[in-house]
């Protein structure tokens, strides 16, 4: 929820809706991630919610290079 709410802001910062969507599919991904894990003290879903989060932000960092090179 803490991630979702700094983005949320960005989104009203920089006047873009990037961001909101980036915000949802880390929070939703996330909890999807953390539901269908199971429950053993090596489970691979915190690694599995890093790179969720690091791929939203590196796919919504390369839409605003591709964005900002076509403008």
């Amino acid at each position: 929820m803490i991630t979702a709410m700094h983005f949320v802001l960005y989104s009203w910062l920089y006047q873009t809706p990037f961001y909101i969507v980036m915000a949802l599919v880390i929070s939703i991904g996330t909890m999807i991630i953390m539901l269908t894990a199971p429950e053993t003290p090596d489970s691979s879903a915190p690694a599995r919610v890093s790179f969720l989060t690091g791929g939203a932000l590196a796919a919504t960092g390369l839409l605003f290079v591709v964005l900002h090179a076509v403008a």
